[in-house]
């Protein structure tokens, strides 16, 4: 065989087809490897759970609305009625420095005649909201209000401060109650368990407000309408997921 001296003397060039060969080839082998590497065991077994935590919270807090409704042939005139009433009842209710007072809602609407074109009077209603802790000199209060307005709603709710530390409590049931039940489920098949995920929520259950019907002023004495505060329960709820170890 005839011995070049000139391709001796070039650099070795190997081909782009053997090159990607080798990649390829060099790819598979590292794809093989991986999953061993990492096959130290089984994958841990997850359980999800739920648990609730609840709180009775004390109903300290009354709101009340009044209401005023009048009509007239003119607007004005139905304004200045209906407004006095209203400045004469927020000047009563500021001799209870216990209770706050603020006005509500005010509307006034046509009233029209059969024809439904014609417009026969203006109706006007204002609303009053009461509110106060002291259950008692609400409730004379109202029972004051009621000879020129009337009562719409009462409702009896936790205060804002009373309703975090039920919230608190509530979720620190909770938070317990789950870690017993993980506890038992990793217990009872023989394993520990490590938490994974964990979301924790709370609502309220308060009373509806209690509506009154409509009286005529005549109807109504000026008395302390009865109220009996009772308990509102706050619920809390966690979720979440733990992981079975050895």
């Amino acid at each position: 065989m005839a011995y070049n001296a000139g391709m001796a003397n070039q650099p070795f060039r190997p081909s782009w087809a053997r090159l990607a060969r080798s990649l390829i080839l060099g790819a598979a082998c590292l794809g093989l490897l991986l999953p061993l590497s990492r096959a130290d065991g089984p994958e841990p077994v997850t359980v999800s759970l739920a648990a609730e935590g609840q709180q009775e919270a004390p109903n300290d807090l009354a709101v009340a609305t009044l209401f005023v409704e009048s009509s007239d042939s003119q607007p004005g005139t139905l304004a200045r009625r209906v407004n006095s009433i209203i400045a004469t009842a927020i000047a009563q209710a500021k001799k209870y420095p216990d209770v706050k007072v603020r006005t509500a809602s005010s509307q006034t609407y046509p009233v029209y005649g059969k024809s439904g074109r014609t417009i026969e009077a203006w109706r006007m209603r204002s609303d009053l909201r009461l509110e106060s802790r002291n259950l008692g000199a609400l409730a004379e209060l109202v029972g004051l209000l009621q000879k020129d307005l009337a009562l719409s709603e009462i409702a009896l709710q936790p205060a804002p401060d009373t309703r975090v530390k039920a919230q608190d409590d509530a979720t620190r049931a909770a938070l317990v109650a789950f870690q017993e039940r993980a506890g038992l489920i990793s217990s009872a098949l023989g394993k520990r368990y490590r938490l994974k995920h964990l979301d924790v929520g709370s609502q309220g259950m308060y009373p509806p407000p209690r509506p009154m019907p409509r009286l005529a002023m005549a109807e109504v004495a000026a008395a302390p309408i009865p109220v009996e505060a009772g308990a509102s329960t706050v619920t809390a709820s966690v979720s979440g997921t733990i992981e079975l170890i050895d």
